[in-house]
């Protein structure tokens, strides 16, 4: 990765094969010892499982920090170009004032109100409520009077937008969290070489 000359699709392609090598790895050595953990080698053993589920709470953090198709981190203008270039595309497709409220209510219920710190709470777990919302929005969508193709635009580019809103809110601490990660992280990974 740091001698790397190509694009940022090369970066990419390397986080790809890490993440693959990082779980397969960890599943073949399991089969391997046929669930017999022995002296240092369960040392290793579990060292090495200590740094996979580390690397998939690396993954969460990293995919909830928005990024273009290149893998680029968006800047914060950006972040709201987008965020209404999309509430126009929501108000074209909604169709009524009473499906744009419903829009709204979600919106508001998903992103923290800006007066207060985001939790790491709601951060790590916040959301598993807006996608139980966005599944209930989905169902009032039936009813609103919409042909079956431009419901499924609708609810798509809401929750694009929903989830946008929502990390850029969470950008602070979700940079935050990922930095202090990777302090974690990559010890885990030496300290498991050396025992290995």
């Amino acid at each position: 990765k740091r001698l790397r000359r190509g694009s940022s699709a090369s970066l990419r392609g390397w986080l790809e094969i890490h993440l693959f090598c990082g779980i397969v790895g960890p599943v073949l050595v399991t089969l391997h010892t046929a669930f017999k953990f022995n002296g240092i080698v369960s040392a290793a053993y579990w060292s090495m499982m200590i740094v996979m589920l580390s690397g998939f709470m690396g993954r969460y953090l990293y995919v909830r920090i928005p990024r273009s198709l290149r893998g680029v981190e968006l800047s914060r203008g950006e972040l709201d170009a987008k965020a209404q270039q999309l509430h126009e595309a929501v108000a074209e497709r909604a169709g009524g004032a009473q499906v744009m409220a419903h829009i709204d209510a979600l919106e508001q219920r998903a992103v923290p109100s800006r007066d207060r710190t985001p939790s790491w709470i709601g951060l790590l777990f916040g959301e598993i409520g807006v996608r139980r919302a966005l599944r209930g929005f989905r169902s009032a969508l039936g009813t609103s009077g919409l042909r079956p193709g431009d419901r499924d635009d609708l609810l798509h580019l809401t929750t694009e937008r929903v989830l946008l809103l929502r990390r850029t809110e969470y950008l602070q601490r979700t940079k935050k969290a990922f930095a202090l990660w990777h302090v974690f992280h990559l010890p885990l990974v030496y300290v498991m070489l050396v025992i290995v």
